[in-house]
């Protein structure tokens, strides 16, 4: 449940809730805690606190583990009841208040300084935390006190030596002083609960009573000596506390509880959770570290790395992990995606980055930004979207001619590169040439038309000629065209770069321009010579035709010749 209550009124209510149950944070921090029989209350313990949004995380036994999100100002609260579908084990549970929203918008390179007072970057990423105890499904309270044993002396001579100081009116100091050196050549026992006739098997010192410290209070005096407090704490004072031996930092005047308590050794936590080898390697639940870092589990070693928002950047969680089926780099914060996997067996330099930044796959020397390479006819790049609609899968982009290199490395010279050349909207292109050739083989233009070095073969070729496409008609005379071409001078020869014995037929270019003002000077279009001889062909049927209607003609007259000679002969041999 997160509700949001006025300032006011939440300070109010928790004033009294103050007076009826006792804090077991530290009243300095920005939170404290309250504990009762059904529900773990948290409140502001500075007035900057109603400011932040917090998220309450608990831990526990039997793989327990929840967070709730409260934003700034609501009643941060944990209440098993709430809980759907399941109830809390007995046992102790850890919890951390986290700030997750300051209410600043920072961005990566912002100075830290601008936004917060010296050192309270540091406060607010320290968070809240503490422990609290379920048995019998009940909250089992902070408040109640430990009973403090009392012993009897059993009479018994433990040593052959004994001091005990007693003042004479037996209201004053049993304290002892020792102004010398002391030196126990025995084992030593300290605490109210130590009996005369301890059984210490090996311990050389012992500690023993219901709240077990041992602290070292530096009592230098001048600004220039170190004077720091340090306490070693063996569990929590209160009733349902934690179980743990922890290293704690209470400053220049700090004693008793106070301090931050820096390293925490929980009970139960198991062999080995760290161990320092003499080789300086440090194992995470192993006694036999490999490498600087081991980390040892059954299923899944990993590092989580979290950045919560108490800086003013926004939240980020990462987890680096490996098991039987990948290594990964998982995204927490984006829905607990894995954009990098690394699976068991992969070949060395799968991926390897030098020191150039190039990044080689499967190569571990790559001489270009990308480099694949494989030994076995299986270097390939497939480019796929499964997803529908038309897309560029490719593109290459330089601030100059963009190429493409094409080489067979087990034949000497078979190299050809793809490229566009040319300037935009002049003679802008796309070209074909083989490397060392000292010409472009192939040209495609922006208008559609291209240029071959050699000869273009094909099954068939299809000139696009549909009345449709053209405009600008005018007729032509298919005998001026006949005599133009009667007088074009047609040879054999061929191109220079052909090899000797190569023969071709044809017309030359400029001579071609010259008479019928077509092409270039430099080319010939096919489509004009096919017109040519189109009207030089129709120029000779028309010819033709004339010629027929004169032999015709001709033959009509010779007929009525024959004719008549065939009748001078008949009457000459009649008579």
């Amino acid at each position: 449940m997160n509700v949001c209550i006025p300032r006011s009124l939440l300070v109010g209510i928790l004033a009294l809730a103050v007076s009826a149950v006792g804090f077991s944070a530290q009243p300095d921090e920005l939170f404290q805690t309250h504990v009762y029989s059904d529900t773990v209350l948290i409140e502001p313990g500075a007035d900057k606190a109603f400011d932040f949004d917090v998220d309450l995380i608990v831990s526990g036994p039997e793989g327990f583990y929840y967070r709730e999100s409260f934003s700034a100002g609501s009643v941060v609260e944990f209440t098993p009841s709430r809980l759907p579908g399941r109830s809390l084990s007995d046992g102790v549970y850890q919890y951390e208040l986290r700030i997750t929203g300051t209410g600043l918008n920072m961005v990566r390179g912002d100075h830290e300084a601008l936004h917060f007072p010296a050192g309270s970057v540091t406060m607010l990423d320290s968070p809240h935390s503490g422990t609290f105890a379920i048995a019998d499904g009940s909250f089992v309270s902070p408040d109640i006190d430990e009973p403090v044993a009392q012993h009897e002396s059993s009479g018994k001579d433990s040593g052959s030596f004994s001091l005990q100081t007693d003042d004479a009116d037996g209201g004053g100091s049993r304290d002892q002083v020792i102004v010398d050196d002391l030196v126990v050549q025995g084992s030593e026992c300290v605490g109210i609960d130590c009996v005369n006739g301890e059984t210490f098997g090996f311990d050389t010192i012992r500690m023993k009573e219901n709240n077990v410290r041992l602290q070292f209070n530096d009592t230098s005096s001048s600004s220039s000596f170190p004077n720091n407090n340090w306490q070693i704490r063996a569990n929590d004072s209160a009733n349902g506390g934690a179980n743990y031996l922890g290293i704690i930092d209470q400053g220049a005047s700090g004693s008793s509880e106070a301090g931050t308590r820096l390293f925490t050794v929980s009970a139960g936590a198991p062999a080995h959770s760290l161990f320092v080898a003499s080789t300086g390697r440090v194992g995470l639940r192993t006694s036999t570290p490999v490498l600087d870092l081991h980390v040892n589990t059954n299923n899944t070693p990993g590092i989580r790395l979290e950045q919560n928002s108490s800086g003013g950047f926004s939240a980020q969680t990462w987890d680096i992990a490996g098991n039987e089926a990948n290594f990964f780099v998982r995204d927490v914060t984006g829905g607990s995606r894995l954009p990098f996997r690394i699976r068991p067996g992969a070949p060395t330099s799968s991926i390897d980055i030098a020191a150039s930044g190039n990044v080689g796959i499967g190569n571990s020397s790559p001489n270009q930004p990308l480099h694949i390479k494989r030994t076995d006819n299986t270097a390939q790049l497939l480019i796929e979207d499964t997803g529908v609609g038309n897309q560029r899968l490719l593109s290459l982009v330089n601030h100059g001619v963009p190429a493409m290199h094409l080489q067979d490395a087990s034949q000497g010279n078979v190299n050809w590169t793809f490229s566009v050349a040319g300037t935009q909207n002049v003679d802008e292109r796309f070209q074909l040439n083989k490397v060392g050739s000292g010409q472009v083989e192939m040209q495609l233009f922006a208008d559609g038309s291209a240029e071959f070095a050699g000869d273009v073969t094909a099954n068939g070729v299809l000139l696009t000629s549909a009345r449709a496409t053209k405009t600008d008609f005018k007729p032509v005379k298919a005998e001026e065209i006949l005599q133009k071409l009667v007088s074009l001078e047609i040879s054999e020869w061929r191109y220079r770069k052909e090899p000797k014995g190569t023969r071709h037929i044809g017309a030359m270019a400029e001579e071609f321009q010259a008479a019928f003002g077509l092409s270039d000077g430099k080319t010939l279009n096919m489509i004009d010579t096919t017109g040519i001889s189109f009207a030089a062909i129709k120029a000779l049927k028309q010819e033709l035709d004339d010629k027929q209607t004169e032999v015709d003609a001709l033959s009509a007259k010779v007929e009525l010749l024959e004719k008549a000679v065939d009748a001078l002969v008949s009457q000459a041999s009649m008579n």
